[in-house]
């Protein structure tokens, strides 16, 4: 896998709803289904066509995956357990402001600090454990779309570049991530390209867009 483009599903009506998923299987919203479309345009204006398509298997990133597979016009995406979202135990369904009041031992922080292991759920180093195993079985020789989760995203970073988790991203719906390996001393090494949020580049590529045809007209 010499390139590896990350990126996080579109608005679920979990996301809507303002709860914490986890395992939760919920849709994507109609705005999420248009974000989806929108970074298949951001995609393919960048020349990022993969030739895989990975996805978490959960509804919200595997219908992200297959609304962005069509808009390419390429093979569906494949299901790998390994990139589901984090278990978050019982704190699934629930908001925030109900579980901060309830264990603010554990919710009164920032948000990666968060352990969903106190509540029944996964522990940091078993998402990363499961992530670093999946990244592992991705094709090696060619370019690889991953669709999955703001914690996954996370796991992704700190197994090929070394990032802390605790390091803070703005990631929105439709975060793409462009991740590329180069040429070292020592071999190949993972190195951060480009961070893009979909629905922010296509408004601003619209909007430079009509800005041109303004002044040619």
């Amino acid at each position: 896998m010499r390139e590896l483009v990350v990126l996080r599903h579109g608005e679920g009506e979990g996301n809507a709803r303002g709860i914490v998923q986890g395992r939760m299987d919920l849709p994507l919203t109609e705005r999420g289904r248009g974000q989806a479309r929108m970074a298949a345009e951001l995609l393919r204006a960048h020349g990022w066509v993969p030739a895989h398509v990975v996805s978490s298997p959960q509804e919200r990133c595997f219908a992200t995956a297959t609304l962005v597979c069509d808009a390419l016009g390429i093979g569906p995406p494949t299901a790998d357990e390994a990139f589901v979202d984090l278990d978050v135990g019982h704190a699934e369904g629930r908001t925030m402001a109900e579980l901060v009041r309830e264990h603010p031992e554990v919710f009164a922080r920032s948000a990666w600090q968060w352990r969903f292991d106190q509540v029944g759920g996964e522990s940091r180093q078993q998402l990363l454990d499961r992530v670093a195993e999946g990244l592992e079985r991705l094709p090696e020789r060619e370019p690889v779309l991953l669709v999955s989760h703001g914690a996954v995203f996370k796991a992704v970073l700190n197994h090929l570049l070394g990032m802390s988790p605790d390091w803070l991203l703005d990631l929105r719906m439709c975060t793409v991530l462009r991740l590329r390996q180069k040429r070292t001393a020592g071999g190949r090494a993972w190195a951060f390209s480009e961070l893009l949020h979909a629905e922010e580049w296509t408004a601003s590529s619209r909007q430079e867009s009509q800005e041109s045809r303004g002044s040619r007209g």
